[in-house]
């Protein structure tokens, strides 16, 4: 028996035994897969895609060192004026995983509760539904199976509305967006692509379901190795049978996409096990607030009257000073977290 001959008995031995499995995992994870872009075009949609405008004036501007004069001393983050259903409010970020303060600029109070009453708010202005229709407003500073890692955002509120289409708004009160939108339908497809395409019911066996899910796809890949290792060691000829000949055709333009399939979903799968996901934003050192740091020279202010205004931020710059930034909308129709900035000198 030739080399030739050995290695052809070879390949096919092994590409029939991989066959089955490596098929399985393609209508698996193919068939699945369809339902992630479902979701995108049956899923509910938002009436509102842009973030609230702040109306900035330059008296708004005024009330800023008076009411950073009550944060001195506090390790706040991120300070914003953002809009609200109740006018401006200074935004105070402590920490990632908490929830937001608000204080009244005018008065320089601390409002209660108002984060909740900021999702409340927010909920209502992406989906056009009344805040009389919220039955249910859910704190969240983890992932779930709604609300997977995918969307990165946390802390969220899960805002549920009433209704046969039982609408679910995921609102993140820093960045004042819209991180997710589901109703009965998207969940029930979701459900679907969990368990199927990311098998997470067994998540019961731990590091055990990457290893089966990885024999999967190893199976696969090896299966494609031995199908083009089987077409090199054939000799060219015409083949008869029309079933076999659009079987080496169709080899012919698979193997590579289900080879590269294959590697990149074993890599992913590992990456997801090993490495720690990303979810919220990354927060700065705190800005050393003082009602003394804030400059009362407020002209510049002029030029942006009638510009839209995503929010004002207050900011350390490069050489520890404070800066007012403003979020400036984008022309172009873009996603609510995308802004320009520009920055002022706060001292």
């Amino acid at each position: 028996m030739t080399f030739r001959q050995k290695a052809m008995k070879f390949f096919v031995r092994w590409h029939r035994r991989l066959a089955w499995l490596g098929g399985a995992a393609v209508l698996i994870w193919g068939l699945s897969g369809i339902s992630h872009p479902i979701m995108s075009w049956t899923g509910p949609k938002a009436t509102s895609f842009f973030p609230p405008k702040v109306t900035l004036t330059p008296q708004a501007l005024a009330e800023l060192p008076e009411a950073a004069h009550g944060l001195t001393g506090l390790p706040v983050s991120v300070v914003k004026i953002v809009a609200s259903a109740n006018g401006p409010l200074l935004q105070i970020t402590e920490s990632q995983s908490s929830p937001r303060r608000y204080f009244d600029l005018a008065a320089g109070e601390w409002l209660i509760d108002q984060d909740a009453q900021q999702a409340r708010w927010l909920a209502s202005y992406y989906t056009g539904r009344s805040d009389d229709e919220i039955i249910q407003l859910e704190f969240l500073d983890h992932f779930t199976g709604d609300y997977p890692s995918v969307n990165r955002l946390l802390p969220v509120y899960k805002v549920s509305f009433t209704g046969d289409d039982q609408l679910q708004a995921y609102i993140h009160t820093e960045t004042a967006a819209l991180a997710s939108l589901n109703d009965a339908t998207k969940r029930k497809v979701q459900f679907v692509f969990r368990q199927l395409h990311t098998w997470e019911f067994l998540n019961v066996a731990g590091f055990g379901r990457a290893l089966l899910i990885a024999l999967m796809m190893l199976s696969l890949f090896l299966m494609s190795a031995a199908g083009i290792g089987l077409i090199l060691a054939i000799k060219q000829r015409k083949i008869k049978d029309g079933k076999r000949r659009w079987h080496r055709y169709l080899a012919y333009g698979i193997w590579l996409p289900l080879m590269a399939w294959s590697f990149s979903g074993f890599y992913h799968l590992f990456q997801a096990e090993l490495v720690e996901r990303v979810s919220g934003m990354h927060l700065d050192k705190p800005v050393a607030l003082a009602e003394e740091s804030f400059s009362t020279e407020l002209d510049w202010l002029s030029s942006y009257q009638n510009k839209q205004i995503r929010s004002v931020s207050i900011v350390r710059g490069a050489g520890g000073e404070n800066l007012i930034r403003l979020g400036l909308a984008s022309r172009a129709k873009q996603p609510a977290l995308n802004q320009h900035s520009s920055h002022h000198s706060a001292q």
